[in-house]
């Protein structure tokens, strides 16, 4: 079953002769884990506002589970590139996952809270303000308010940004968890994070091209950073390289 489906979609900002998009097609399946990459002002962004509703397509449709985006957004968790958190706001770590739920005062919600911040890692700091916290956890307290719901797709955009090494493995690693029961998008420009457990991958530069398995083809490639000869270009030989590598680490992964 189809969970997100994109048909002969295109979208041009009122301001602009160019389109961001133009002519996508994507179908998301239930429980997917899906990576899209692509360049800044490749469109990633503008394609995700599409999926959630808050952009109207100039031509083409955009339904999530059968229906229109922006009614379903109880259905939806989604965790954007800038959380911006205000240094004399005073809301705890407790509350601020509780508002990603209605009746967060009941005792099933408490129970979820204490469940989440025990996998999350944030038991200790439930009672500390959002503003003070690291960036890695602030991402971590934001992933429970996003889940705490029980969400049928999780959308995350760039959420790398503000982990450093140790955390995004280990946040990578509960997202495969968390796959087990939600489809997850991960929009992202960072292609080191294709080995990081996603199990198609989309390719966004204006367009898109689609793959159901985890690596980049040499198409997606020459979407990215256009066609370049390995045997003339030094960096047409790093891309045929670097796609070896990944081919080969998907495939020693699922042997």
């Amino acid at each position: 079953m189809n969970v997100i489906e994109i048909k002969d979609l295109s979208y041009r900002y009122p301001d602009e002769v160019e389109y961001s998009l133009k002519n996508i097609n994507l179908n998301i399946k239930d429980k997917d884990y899906i990576l899209i990459v692509g360049p800044n002002g490749g469109g990633k962004t503008t394609l995700l506002k599409l999926i959630l509703g808050i952009l109207k397509p100039t031509s083409g449709t955009v339904t999530i589970l059968g229906g229109n985006p922006e009614n379903l957004y109880s259905k939806i968790g989604y965790i954007p590139q800038q959380i911006l958190v205000k240094k004399d706001f005073p809301i705890t770590v407790h509350k601020t996952i509780a508002l990603g739920r209605k009746n967060s005062k009941s005792k099933d919600i408490q129970d979820k809270i204490m469940m989440l911040a025990e996998e999350l890692d944030l038991k200790d700091i439930l009672n500390k303000k959002i503003s003070d916290l690291s960036g890695g956890q602030i991402q971590r307290v934001f992933l429970a308010r996003a889940i705490i719901s029980d969400p049928e797709i999780l959308i995350l955009d760039e959420p790398t940004s503000n982990i450093d090494p140790y955390g995004t493995f280990c946040f990578f690693s509960y997202l495969e968890k968390l796959n087990e029961k939600m489809t997850i998008l991960v929009v992202s420009h960072n292609l080191s994070i294709v080995t990081s457990g996603p199990k198609s991958i989309a390719c966004v530069n204006k367009t898109l091209i689609y793959n159901e398995k985890p690596f980049l083809t040499k198409e997606m490639l020459e979407l990215l950073f256009g066609i370049h000869d390995a045997h003339t270009c030094h960096f047409g030989q790093y891309l045929q390289e670097e796609m070896e590598h990944i081919k080969h680490h998907d495939d020693t992964f699922h042997t």
